[in-house]
């Protein structure tokens, strides 16, 4: 019977596999002569494909076997995700609030997996009940300037990846008339993009208070 090293040995071979696959993209790269920027442009998709496959591919492999401390000195579960991806919180009017600490990718590419995974594991190690709406209004706040901001355009965003992470788990489901969407943009120095998911009947509220920079 194998043992917990040995399984472990075995899936880190496999984390070792994908970490190779993502060199190989980026050596295509470096080493390509072609001049087409379809091709390049394709071959950077494919780094950034293998890049974030390998690191959610790590993160489920070794949190699986990492020590894990049941409580820290405040009384609370140990976090290990949320320290350095986001922060999550539900509010004093009782809104679901996530913080990511990066902007939204562009919709072009395929890579939203690891925003995704970071979404589940916040909700997951929320330390108070979740929210469940029936109907409910997600509002995606992006804090950039016009030097620091990733795209510009937002149409070119993607952000289907956040309904389906709270697709069960804040509203019962994202169908069209149980789940307003509204995206929007405010200058900071500081890029993050702040989730916000609220009763519909508070949408009043959530836009005075975002209107008068008041979250």
């Amino acid at each position: 019977m194998m043992t917990n090293m040995d399984t472990l040995k075995k899936e880190l071979k496999y984390v070792q596999e994908t970490l190779i696959r993502s060199i190989q993209a980026i050596s295509r790269v470096s080493m390509s002569e072609s001049k087409s920027e379809q091709v390049i442009d394709k071959r950077l998709g494919d780094i950034l494909d293998t890049v974030e496959s390998a690191c959610v591919t790590a993160r489920c492999v070794i949190d699986r076997y990492r020590i894990m401390k049941p409580f820290s000195e405040n009384g609370k579960k140990e976090k290990i995700i949320s320290k350095v991806a986001g922060e999550i919180e539900v509010t004093a009017e009782g809104w679901l609030h996530i913080k990511l600490n990066t902007l939204l990718p562009n919709c072009r590419y395929k890579t939203n997996s690891y925003i995704q995974d970071t979404l589940t594991r916040l909700l997951e190690e929320c330390d108070k009940p979740l929210p469940m709406f029936d109907k409910a209004f997600l509002a995606i706040v992006e804090y950039c300037d016009y030097d620091n901001r990733e795209v510009y355009d937002q149409d070119n965003k993607s952000w289907k990846m956040i309904p389906n992470a709270i697709k069960g788990r804040v509203v019962k489901d994202d169908e069209q008339f149980r789940l307003d969407i509204g995206l929007f943009s405010k200058i900071s120095d500081t890029p993050a993009c702040h989730i916000y998911v609220i009763p519909q009947t508070q949408l009043s509220e959530f836009m005075n208070y975002l209107s008068n920079d008041l979250l």
